[in-house]
């Protein structure tokens, strides 16, 4: 009964509080450093302006498709944005005719058995991971999965061509380029999309 209402000696509230003030300190600091940042991409993107999204300052960073979604609305660009729900938070899929477009590439290239791999997160084996050709069914299985009426055929994976060569060398190049539903690129993304979409 006594050790119930035993209290906390002022020592260890003293500790406590000096043990985790660093890291109170750091949280703020972070969210006084960021908060600017992510204010200004909020208010310059094209995506809380159709989406109704409100800026949150427990929100770091605004949706992750608005970059790529407002290059392509600035653009004009012939590009669909569908997305399974109205919710803000919700992903979407960037679709131009029968294909599915992908910007941020999950790829990684092996060398030795000269083939593309993308991370599987459903094993819980360190080394396993996916073929090129099933992370591309799994990608069209998924987007079927939301939209079960509309209909792709291909997933045109964007591959900025510096990001490629910094893990794996001129030789992911060179076989990226070999790959058709691979566009390999220099520059800017919207650049690269504008030669897409006007090659047919």
């Amino acid at each position: 009964m006594g050790d119930e209402n035993k209290k906390t000696p002022i020592w260890l509230w003293i500790l406590s509080i000096l043990l985790y003030s660093p890291l109170i300190l750091a949280g703020f600091f972070c969210l006084a450093l960021y908060t600017p940042f992510n204010y200004i991409q909020f208010k310059t993107s094209r995506y809380p302006k159709d989406f109704g999204g409100k800026f949150s300052f427990t929100r770091f960073g605004v949706h992750w498709d608005h970059k790529s979604y407002t290059m392509i609305k600035k653009n004009n660009l012939p590009i669909e944005y569908l997305k399974p729900d109205e919710t803000y938070e919700s992903p979407g899929f960037f679709v131009y005719q029968d294909a599915l477009l992908e910007f941020n590439s999950p790829f990684w290239y092996d060398k030795e058995k000269e083939e593309w791999f993308s991370e599987n997160y459903e094993s819980s084996e360190d080394d396993a991971a996916f073929t090129r050709n099933e992370t591309v069914k799994n990608t069209l299985d998924f987007f079927h999965e939301k939209f079960p009426e509309r209909k792709c055929e291909k997933v045109i994976f964007f591959m900025k061509k510096r990001k490629l060569e910094k893990p794996s060398g001129i030789a992911a190049v060179k076989a990226a380029q070999q790959i058709e539903n691979f566009v390999v690129y220099e520059g800017k993304l919207a650049d690269a999309l504008k030669k897409f979409v006007n090659q047919d």
